[in-house]
């Protein structure tokens, strides 16, 4: 237990533990109730419901996973395309409990187990890898979806 009482993560390399790769059973539980789950960083500060943004376009609204990267511009990347390449980072992801989704979530926690465990940052590597691909080459169909 953390500062007053509160239950927070240990840094613990196992899917099934709090600590690193906690969060990705905490989306899988969630899924199975049939929630969609916003899941951020305990360095992240929400001073505002972060919802609207996350509707607030045609391609953020039907998205099944919206996931931060390490673009610094948000709008930058939007509007010219700039940070396509920008790894994703795993401190802010909204999950929507949709076929691709579950999909997308089973995968990675495959490819974890398969590993043996979750070390420092390798659930984000592999979330990449399951995204992009090893190479760069998409290996999961991702498809834009244009603001009308």
């Amino acid at each position: 237990r953390g500062a007053f009482g509160v239950r927070t993560f240990s840094m613990e390399h196992s899917i099934e533990t709090f600590g690193w790769g906690a969060q990705i059973g905490i989306i899988e539980g969630l899924h199975e109730l049939g929630y969609h789950v916003l899941m951020s960083d305990v360095d992240t500060a929400w001073v505002k419901n972060p919802m609207p943004f996350f509707e607030s376009t045609q391609a953020r609204s039907r998205a099944d996973l919206l996931i931060s990267s390490d673009c610094a511009s948000c709008q930058q990347d939007e509007e010219k395309g700039l940070c396509v390449q920008a790894p994703f980072n795993i401190g802010i992801m909204l999950w929507r409990n949709t076929d691709i989704a579950r999909h997308i979530l089973a995968e990675w926690v495959h490819n974890l187990k398969k590993q043996g465990g979750v070390g420092y940052m390798a659930e984000q590597t592999e979330l990449n890898t399951i995204l992009r691909g090893a190479d760069g080459k998409r290996i999961f169909p991702m498809r834009p979806v244009a603001d009308s």
